[in-house]
């Protein structure tokens, strides 16, 4: 400890402390009082005089106003709760609560007892004495003391059953200031004294910058402050330059000396002090006294654990009795510097330490412990092993319960160390008094077993071999059954307890495998055979012994010799282990009867030149005389004679013979044949007869047999023979020559098959014969006809011998074209945003040709697919046998976008303001169908001026006007006209007679000089179901409306604008436009792949001089196959299909396009700017002041790209340039524009179509990048 102080000392802030709290204090001199009370203390107390708050029902909240008003042997009684110095409301951080003289304080009621008794010990810690005032949760207002005793205070003053928490003292504790500070500069008694009562109290979370963190007793300069604490935690306590939780100062001439018994010390901290208890006694005295105290986790960063203490000139000798100190770290984090002692001690009895504390005096039965008697690193309660438990001094402690209100001696018997008593019967450590056998040598399939003794609470054992555990090896006693030799090794057994594990010395187990043997004989006995030899094998080293029917048998080595059949054993033996085995001996010596048989028959023929002899009886069989051939048990003769055969058992030796006797009979017919004569074409067959008659009979190739006769039929001239079979199998052979003239003459047709068609209308068949004349199938005589109809002809040539020959040619193929196919399309032939298919039908085997005008789709063999919104003109012809059909009738087809309209209108407020005009003020919103993101410009004809304001609008109308029109404009959407009758509106609140609606008309592409029909009735509709009638505007010449429908030829090419008004009965209507263009008829179809025409979907004018233009090129000889499109230097090459978008420019009136099927390319000049600006087309005046913006370079090269701007001069313009997903690429922003402004965009890596949102503060525009 150090001992120079500088000018304004420690000592001088606790006298100007003192100043403070005395002149803040709320401590009333205690009035003598001769019958003792008990005031009432409650959180919610109604009773604003805390001196008649005698009663539960009549208590107040005023604590300390209870104690001030309390005399000399009055309680106060406190209730669960939270009470703060000064009150609830108090922000002073300078007042504190303060005890009294003969006044005891209770706390942890629940607020109805009517005894001390009463109070359950559990509730202690619910009544809080809180220096957290201000602002909760936020220690920077906190009180400095929560509780700070005056000088006089003595231990008949008791504070009992509270938590002490949130004090934040600067130069004395957070927690308690027990002030029994002397004169200042005095050495001798003062008489000063702070030493009061302190029990069942928790002091949690205080900290202080140069106190304690929770206690400070002061018995500085002659004074005294040696409190009592029983039952009391220090917990969570931390300090700056004081102890953790404790600072005990009698310095000087004091004396500071608590007592303090079943405390306990858990995680207090300091940087400079003790970590738990500084004890300061230099010139004066500070000996605390500690029975049965728990120390854990308390630690200082450069001092003592624990207890720090100096004696400097005075003595400071502690006393621990029945304590434990465990798991706390002092400077360097250090075990040793528990005890941090200068000319001071710690004298410890019954006390239990961390093995390698020093530094304090044994005073006798002080035990040491490496394991933490502790339930857990923050809980001071001893687990069930602990070394404390019945390990103290019952002698020094004399109180009946522990710190946790538990009887402080289990069961009265002898008490434990520490703050609290183990409440049970404690777990010993385990020792192994009698260890296993030092080992053993059995043979395989012995039962082992061998045994541990051991003294202890054990809770398992588990037996291991050679390191790894033995499956249900679980009991002192290791039993192996049936051992193995893979069961040898090393065996131990691990013996498991609450406090600890022993393991056991090693027991050696050998298992010697048993020998192995095999006996085989090489018998049976036979007629050959009559003695066998008995062989034994097995292990090397094995000994062998012998046994029959009769008994044991000599042998030599491993073999016997024996001569009777039975069944022999054999024991081989091997290190004391035995295997046995037996053999079995057979005797095999039936007698053999043989036997002998010819097959088919005993006699030899022409027909069965060879007998088969077959023998039966034995194994092996010798044939004699010689034989023709043996296999087996069977012989080939070819000769007649006696025959015998041996047959041999071969397992026995035993064999028998016997014979048969072969005869022979081979005498053949005498055969003639003659014909019955010569042969012509006219006497086309001659009889053949074979003699002698009854035989059987085999005529040569060529010869038909009549029946199973000795006749037979030829048709041609030659030799031919029979062939006479006897009974016996012998023939003979008789031939015959037949004579004439059947020479048949040759014939061909040249070619033999051809084939007609559109291109081969007629064939040529020439026919080639040897000799003779010829007539055709047709009658012709000629060598060579001409045929035009598909069919088989033939030719016929005859010979002079009256022979004929005739040949065929097929000829197939047609020249008549192919019907025309059958178009039909699915779904219909007009829909909305859905795609049409059309599928050609009657061309079965031949092959399909689109021709699709007002724009292109996907073929696919016979069926075609448009995808995108348009007026469409669709016919097919089919290919056959190189003909081609007429081209099928031209199918109309329609699909219609989703279109931008006023669909109503929803009246909001309509309000009289000028009675004799009619004047109303009308507010409403429009509904509208097909928006889009894009703003929406809104008007009313005459009555509002253009406007992209949101609704609802406000107008002023007067009921001569009770119908007005609205109009509605969005980028990409033609206009929408609304008539909305408001007049009806305001009389009613809603509209009776609703207007027509729309969902718009989409573009439409037409061909010059071909039927067009439009029926206005697929796009407008009456809500109240009334017949509706149509105006059309801007029709171009040839076409007109009728009725409903716009129909016609259209004459002439170009874009208009077509304004269409759908009007009810009651003169309400709706109107909106849409572009048509008529495109040019090429004159002469193309007879392949071509781009034949144009369909202009729309042009807009983007800024001076730069337009929109979105269109779709039409192809003929449409094949299926990807279509590559592309625009010379303004669009890369795509196989995406139209309609495609361009900004382009006046200067470059006219375009390329081009496009590639399969090796087909096909270009087409396309002037786009005659189209967007045709005779008599209205255009748009524009203004100088429009937004231009123009990308120098599109598609863009590189990571930069340069924009051209003009038309925003002085404004604010922002740039925003993002992918196709929404992500930012880049944006930037310019301030004030100049006339023209040229900027360059950094693109980074991104690639692909890139949108650039240019803005002013009254204008937009977006442009398309591309960045390949």
């Amino acid at each position: 400890m150090t001992h120079s102080l500088p000018s304004f000392s420690r000592l001088g802030l606790r006298m100007l402390s003192l100043l403070l709290l005395l002149g803040t204090s709320l401590v009333v001199q205690a009035q003598s009082n001769a019958t003792p009370a008990i005031r009432y203390v409650r959180t919610d107390g109604p009773n604003a005089n805390p001196a008649t708050a005698t009663t539960w029902a009549n208590s107040t909240a005023n604590l300390q106003g209870a104690i001030n008003a309390s005399a000399a042997g009055d309680q106060v009684w406190v209730a669960a709760g939270t009470y703060k110095p000064g009150g609830d409301a108090n922000s002073n951080r300078n007042v504190s609560f303060s005890m009294k003289n003969g006044v005891a304080i209770y706390g942890g009621f629940a607020g109805t007892e009517g005894n001390l008794s009463q109070r359950v010990p559990a509730n202690a810690l619910a009544t809080i004495l809180s220096g957290d005032i201000g602002i909760v949760g936020n220690s920077a207002d906190n009180s400095y003391t929560v509780i700070s005793n005056p000088r006089g205070l003595t231990n008949s003053a008791v504070l009992d059953g509270f938590l002490i928490t949130g004090g934040t003292g600067v130069n004395n504790s957070g927690g308690m200031y027990n002030n029994g500070l002397g004169d200042y500069g005095s050495t001798s008694s003062s008489g000063f004294v702070c030493s009061p009562t302190v029990r069942n109290c928790s002091f949690q979370g205080n900290s202080s910058l140069n106190g304690a963190g929770a206690m400070d007793n002061d018995g500085t300069y002659a004074g005294a402050s040696s409190p009592v604490l029983i039952n009391c935690s220090f917990q969570g306590n931390s300090s700056l330059n004081g102890a953790g939780a404790m600072d005990n100062d009698g310095s000087r001439g004091g004396t500071s000396s608590p007592v303090l018994t079943n405390c306990s010390f858990l995680d207090n901290s300091t940087t400079n002090g003790g970590g738990a208890i500084t004890n300061d006694g230099s010139r004066g005295a500070s000996s605390p006294v500690l029975t049965n105290c728990s120390f854990l986790n308390n630690s200082s960063r450069s001092s003592a654990g624990v207890i720090q203490s100096d004696g400097f000139g005075g003595t400071s000798n502690s006393v621990m009795t029945n304590c434990i100190v465990f798991g706390n770290k002092g400077n360097g984090g250090l075990l040793q510097n528990t005890f941090y002692m200068s000319q001071a001690s710690v004298s410890a009895t019954y006390s239990l330490f961390e093995t390698g504390i020093t530094n304090y005096s044994n005073g006798g039965n002080n035990l040491t412990t490496a394991v933490s008697p502790f339930v857990s690193d923050t809980d001071t309660r001893l687990n069930a092993c602990a070394p404390a438990i019945d390990a103290g001094n019952n002698a020094a402690n004399t109180t009946a319960t522990d710190l946790a209100g538990n009887p402080r001696r289990y069961n009265g018997g002898t008490i434990d160390m520490g703050a609290y008593e183990y409440q049970g019967d404690p777990n010993f450590p385990i020792s192994i008094i009698r260890q296993p056998a030092s080992g053993s040598a059995v043979c395989a399939g012995a039962t082992v077993i061998t045994s541990v003794s051991t003294t202890g609470t054990v809770s398992a054992y588990q037996w291991y071999k050679d390191g790894q555990a033995v499956s249900g090896q679980t009991s002192a006693t290791l039993m192996l059954p049936n051992v193995q030799p893979a069961q040898s090794g090393s065996y131990s057994v691990v013996v498991t307890g609450a406090c600890n594990s022993v393991t056991s010395t090693a027991f050696s187990l050998t298992v010697n495998a048993p020998p192995t043997v095999d006996l085989s004989n090489n018998g049976p006995l036979t007629c050959a055979q009559t003695s066998v030899t008995l062989t034994a094998s097995g292990t090397s080293g094995s000994t062998y012994a012998f046994s029959g029917p009769g008994g044991p048998i000599t042998s030599g080595g491993n073999t016997a010799s024996v001569s009777s059949p039975g069944t022999y054993t054999v024991t081989a033996s091997l290190n004391g282990c035995t295997s046995t085995t037996t053999t079995s001996v057979t005797s095999n010596t039936v007698v053999v009867t043989a036997t002998l048989a010819a097959s088919p028959s005993t006699t030899l023929t022409c027909a069965q030149p060879t007998l088969t002899l077959t023998a039966s009886g034995g194994d092996t069989y010798r044939f004699s005389p010689n034989v023709a051939a043996q296999t087996g048990n069977q012989a080939t003769v070819a000769q007649a004679g006696v025959y015998s055969v041996t047959a041999t058992n071969t397992a026995t030796g035993c064999f028998s013979t016997t014979s048969i006797t072969i005869s022979q009979d081979n005498a053949a017919p005498s055969a003639s044949l003659v014909s019955s004569g010569p042969l012509s074409c006219n006497v086309t067959s001659a009889t053949l007869t074979a003699s002698p008659n009854g035989q059987s009979y085999r005529f040569s190739d060529g010869a038909t047999p009549i029946g199973t006769t000795n006749q037979a039929t030829v048709t041609t001239a030659g030799t031919y023979s029979v062939t006479v079979l006897s009974a016996n199998g012998c023939s003979s052979v008789a031939s015959v020559t037949v004579t004439g003239d059947q020479t048949v003459p040759t014939v061909s047709i040249t070619p033999t098959t051809a084939m007609l068609s559109c291109t081969a209308p007629s064939v040529v068949l020439t026919a080639s014969a040897s000799a003779g004349s010829l007539i055709w199938s047709t009658g012709q005589t000629t060598a060579s006809i001409s045929v035009n109809v598909a069919g088989t002809y033939s030719v016929t040539v005859t010979s002079s011998n009256g022979c004929q020959a005739v040949a065929q040619a097929t000829v197939s193929g047609t020249t008549d074209a192919p019907t025309a196919p059958t178009l039909a399309a699915a779904p219909a032939t007009t829909t909305t945003n859905q795609p049409i298919t059309v599928t050609a039908s009657g061309c079965t085997g031949g092959t399909i040709t689109w021709t699709a005008l007002g724009g292109t789709g996907q073929a696919s063999g016979n069926t075609y697919t448009l995808t995108q919104p348009g007026n469409y003109t669709l016919s097919a012809s089919c290919s056959l046998n190189g003909c081609t059909s007429s081209p099928s009738a031209p199918l109309a087809l329609q699909i219609r976008p989703g279109g931008f309209a006023i669909t109503g209108v929803s009246m909001v407020n309509c309000e009289l303001f000028d009675e004799a005009k009619g004047g109303y003020r009308v507010q409403f919103t429009p509904q509208y169908t097909g928006q889009t993101s894009d703003p929406i410009s809104f008007s009313v004809v005459n009555e509002l001026a253009t406007t992209t304001a949101p609704a609802p609008y406000s107008l002023r109308l007067y009921t001569d006007n009770p119908v007005i029109t609205l109009v509605a404009a969005q980028a990409g959407n033609g206009e929408a006209r609304f008539a909305y009758n408001w007049r009806a509106s305001c009389q009613s609140g809603t509209s009776p007679n609703r207007p027509p609606t729309t969902a718009g008309i989409p573009n439409q592409t037409i061909v010059e000089g071909q039927a067009y029909q439009l029926q206005l009735t697929s796009y407008f509709t009456d809500p109240d179901g009334q017949a509706l009638t149509f105006q059309a505007s801007g029709l171009p010449a040839g076409l007109s409306l009728t009725g409903s429908v716009i129909s016609g030829t259209p004459a002439q090419t170009g874009v208009s604008t077509v304004k269409v008004t759908a009007i009810d009965p009651g003169g309400l209507q709706v109107s909106t436009s849409f572009q048509l263009t008529a495109s040019p008829m090429p004159v002469t179809p193309p007879s392949g792949f071509a781009i034949v025409g144009v369909s202009t979907v729309s042009c807009q004018v983007i800024g001076a001089g730069e337009r929109q233009l979105t269109f779709t090129p039409q192809y003929a000889g449409v094949s299926g196959a990807p279509i590559s499109f592309s625009v010379v230097n303004e669009l890369r090459p795509t196989t995406e299909p139209g309609p495609y978008t361009l900004r382009l420019y006046n200067d470059n009136p006219a375009i390329t396009l081009s496009a590639q099927q399969g090796s087909a390319v096909s270009t087409y000049r396309y002037n786009w700017l005659s189209v967007c600006n045709p005779t008599g087309r209205l255009g748009l005046g524009e203004a100088e002041s429009v937004l231009v913006v123009r990308v120098l370079g599109n598609p863009v090269y590189g990571n930069i790209a340069e924009v051209e701007i003009s038309g925003a001069s002085g404004q604010a313009v922002q740039l925003n340039l993002i992918d196709m997903q929404g992500k930012p690429v880049h944006a930037q922003r310019i301030d004030q524009a100049g006339a023209i402004e040229r900027v360059r965009l950094p693109l980074g890596n991104a690639k692909g179509q890139l949108l650039l949102q240019v803005s002013t503060a009254t204008e937009r525009r977006v442009i398309k990048l591309l960045k390949p």
